[in-house]
């Protein structure tokens, strides 16, 4: 018989510091996640996090859930981290785990993923709303992509010939990193009331002192962890628009393998967009980035003007809602998505 295990918020330093996690061949968490769900402003001490199965005093399978609000302020838990050692898949674990978890978190599940092996588990569930998200899109900005079929050499020649168009400066416009003050909320409760995961700088405060990556290449313990966390060049950052001293645009923007994630954006006017993709190509321009990755058709179309595009392709997601959640409060689905909801923003 099976054993299914929990550990609640509250269990979650304990069982780092145990024996047992020492001991463990493959580890459902790193210190840099660990201390992000201790932290997490969204869940209590008694919500479960961890559910996992052990053999031979070795975890074989877990999965681990990260809680958040949605717009109606009602709790959410969405599935950050699902493991199944090879040797025992096709078991059903996964499944036991996900049972658990529903039985736990009631028509509270969200999914977020991009690997359709991991969709087909939960669109054999009628229980879930699938949502195949192709809004998302990502620009390629140069022949790197081709490494992967052709030698590194082509690349490099091919992007030798490929220069970026270097934007002008607009003196009316101050562009500058978040401080996350109160006007800052102020802004994020307007501009974003209506989507269906509201930004505030409390959540932006905990991803930005709590993230995910490690930018330091010798940490050991990505040997035991059985997903990618380390990338050097990894930077998490929010900036602000501002003119007259006036807060008037908003980016959260990620810098990590030679890409720019846009996954947080709001402004009033298109020369605010405008100004926001000069500062973006600037980056693009200082760190030498490969492709870029938005969901605003405003900025994709901007940037497709100033950038020579070499490809453009959907960034594709698999979204699943619960059935229950959705005729709990019908108005869901038409709430707007920014590309940075559940762990995206993390990773």
């Amino acid at each position: 018989m099976v054993t299914i295990h929990t550990l609640k918020k509250k269990d979650l330093l304990e069982f780092y510091n145990s024996d047992f996690y020492r001991k463990l061949m493959h580890v459902p968490f790193t210190p840099f996640r660990l201390w992000s769900y201790l932290e997490n402003p969204f869940s209590v001490q008694e919500d479960f996090v961890l559910y996992f199965i052990v053999v031979d005093n070795q975890i074989v399978s877990y999965r681990i859930v990260l809680h958040d609000l949605v717009y109606f302020t009602e709790k959410i838990i969405w599935s950050s981290g699902n493991w199944t050692h090879p040797d025992y898949r096709r078991k059903g674990f996964s499944e036991l785990l996900l049972n658990k978890i529903e039985k736990d978190y009631p028509h509270q599940l969200m999914v977020l993923t991009r690997t359709p092996g991991s969709a087909k588990l939960y669109q054999n569930r009628e229980k879930y709303y699938f949502i195949h998200d192709i809004k998302s899109t990502e620009l390629y900005l140069s022949f790197s992509f081709l490494e992967k079929k052709f030698p590194t050499k082509i690349s490099k020649v091919l992007n030798w010939f490929y220069h970026f168009i270097t934007p002008t400066k607009n003196e009316k416009f101050t562009f500058q990193q978040s401080s996350l003050d109160q006007k800052t909320e102020a802004f994020l409760q307007e501009k974003s009331k209506n989507e269906l995961f509201p930004l505030s700088t409390k959540k932006l405060q905990w991803i930005f002192q709590f993230p995910w990556l490690s930018t330091n290449p010798s940490d050991e313990i990505h040997q035991k962890f059985d997903f990618s966390f380390i990338d050097p060049t990894f930077h998490l950052a929010a900036f602000e628009l501002r003119e007259n001293d006036e807060l008037t645009a908003f980016v959260v923007r990620a810098i990590r393998q030679k890409t720019y994630f846009l996954h947080y954006i709001y402004y009033n006017s298109d020369e605010q967009a405008n100004e926001i993709v000069d500062n973006i190509i600037a980056e693009i321009e200082k760190d030498k980035l490969h492709s870029v990755v938005i969901r605003n058709p405003l900025i994709e179309f901007l940037l497709t003007r100033k950038l020579r595009v070499i490809l453009k392709r959907p960034y594709k997601n698999f979204l699943f809602i619960d059935q229950k959640l959705i005729e709990k409060h019908p108005d869901l689905l038409h709430r707007n998505r920014q590309h940075g909801i559940g762990e995206i923003i993390f990773t």
